[in-house]
């Protein structure tokens, strides 16, 4: 007897401490206060939420003070409501610790009654801070998730498809156009609104992604209850959950609307573009093309004037005659150069294995004469072979060279020197002379058609030539680009596709 009772007291003495390691793991503690005697008693969790020595007496009104001065008189009202009319109560409130910490808190509490009178209250006294902090971090990410889906026009909704229980966010009410309590989240109530030629292939994708386990992505219009017509992007992902034991669909919807109009009207901004450059390319074409019969005839009949009535013309005269052929045939000059600008954006660039050897050859031949006056030096080392178009290689170098010769300093034998280099697949090139140079202000304004930076008495020509290389260049992938300083030379840079 002896033995089986010391067992059951070692039993007994094991399970309180059990009981009082789970009440100081879940930082929850009893209290009684005896109102008889106005006695107050705190368990050992009670003492260290307060972070209050337990040999320290602590009665009714000082634990009051505890807490928080917000919560006072709601603590006050609950304990008088108790001990007069018998209510017991159940209260989130705010203490402050010894230490000056606050800290949320559990207060339970009930009276007991004897001969109708109450003398004691007793209850529980819990640590809840780490809950209420989960919870307002809840609230504020819920916050934060509300004003990011409403600044993103988006939803987010989930579906478990086999118990078919749907969750939609404020978010996917608002971009669908329903009041949140208008209707119940459903696949049926989401397809009611979708256009109705849409309606049938976007209701068979998401039925075959369900069916093979896919995630989806689809874009596809509506009508909203207030007949809005929107355009939606709905990305559903299939999630397989093995903690709970059940598969769903998490998804993202949002209201492109508006990137759709943009896009709709950049497409058509782009297409009024392209028909108004074909027309503009089409107009330069004929114009410069039908300009050059009428010129022909005005510069053949001042010519038969020339040769047949020149005994009657005064000097003045002859100088008129000089003026007009010489206008005629700069205008000759400037139609040419409008024609070759616009079969270089009319004419397909014919794509072929161009040796720049040959090509050099052929523009040093066609500028003999002005190689010869000027006594100009051009070198380069062995060239390669490029993928590209030799009528027009012929003219980028031609260009280049040409402008080099004529844009030479006073005095100064005109030098040109033509660089590359493999860059990938691609060959850089650099073209530099020794002529006048240019300023920096100016380097992006020679590529314009009819900029010139001197006047016809200085240098002529009709301003095209640098605007033909970059059309040329750019005909080819690639960019142009010019380095210079005045009274040293210019250099000219830019890359063509390797050959094979």
């Amino acid at each position: 007897m002896k033995e089986y009772l010391q067992d059951t007291n070692l039993g007994l003495e094991n399970l309180n401490d059990l009981y009082n390691d789970t009440m100081q793991a879940v930082r929850l503690g009893y209290w009684q206060l005896d109102i008889v005697n106005n006695k107050l008693f705190w368990s050992p969790v009670v003492y260290e939420i307060h972070e209050v020595d337990p040999s320290e007496e602590v009665d009714v009104e000082k634990a009051i003070k505890f807490y928080h001065r917000d919560f006072q008189d709601l603590i006050s009202e609950a304990l008088n409501k108790a001990i007069n009319d018998g209510e017991s109560w159940d209260l989130e409130l705010k203490i402050v610790t010894k230490t000056g910490v606050p800290l949320w808190v559990r207060a339970i509490g009930k009276a007991e009654f004897e001969n109708g009178k109450a003398v004691r209250l007793r209850g529980l006294f819990q640590d809840i801070d780490w809950l209420k902090t989960r919870e307002q971090e809840l609230l504020e990410s819920q916050s934060a998730l509300k004003e990011a889906e409403d600044m993103a026009g988006l939803g987010n909704w989930k579906w478990y498809v086999e118990s078919d229980k749907h969750f939609w966010s404020e978010g996917r009410f608002k971009v669908l156009g329903y009041d949140a309590d208008e209707v119940a989240p459903s696949f049926e109530a989401a397809m009611e609104l979708v256009h109705v030629e849409d309606r049938p292939w976007v209701e068979e994708k998401v039925r075959t992604a369900i069916v093979n386990k896919e995630s989806y992505e689809i874009t596809y219009r509506i009508i909203t209850p207030k007949g809005e017509l929107k355009v939606l992007v709905d990305k559903g992902d299939f999630v397989e959950s093995l903690t709970y034991k059940a598969s769903y669909y998490f998804g993202i919807v949002r209201d492109i609307t508006k990137d759709h109009l943009r896009e709709q009207k950049l497409q058509e901004s782009l297409k009024s573009l392209e028909r108004s450059n074909r027309e503009l390319k089409d107009f330069a074409y004929v114009a410069s093309h039908d300009l050059q019969e009428p010129l022909r005839g005005i510069t053949s009949y001042l010519q038969l004037l020339e040769m047949g009535y020149a005994n009657l013309f005064d000097d003045e005269a002859k100088m008129y005659m000089d003026s007009i052929i010489n206008a005629s045939t700069r205008m000759k000059k400037l139609i040419n150069d409008l024609l070759t600008i616009s079969r270089l954006d009319t004419a397909n660039r014919q794509a072929e294995q161009v040796d720049l050897n040959e090509v050099l050859s052929i523009v040093e031949a066609n500028l003999e004469m002005s190689i010869s006056e000027s006594g100009a030096e051009i070198s380069y080392a062995e060239l390669p072979v490029v993928t590209g178009d030799e009528s027009r290689m012929v003219r980028l170098f031609q260009n280049l060279i040409g402008n080099a010769i004529k844009f030479r300093r006073a005095g100064v034998v005109p030098k040109v020197e033509i660089e590359w280099e493999q860059v990938g697949q691609k060959v850089g090139f650099k073209v530099s002379d020794n002529g006048i140079g240019i300023k920096p202000d100016y380097f992006d304004r020679i590529f314009t058609i009819f900029q010139r930076l001197h006047t016809r008495e200085e240098y002529e020509g009709t301003g095209v030539g640098l605007a033909i290389c970059k059309k040329i260049v750019e005909s080819h992938g690639s960019r142009i680009k010019v380095e210079s300083e005045v009274g040293k030379g210019s250099s000219f840079i830019f890359e063509l596709d390797k050959g094979m």
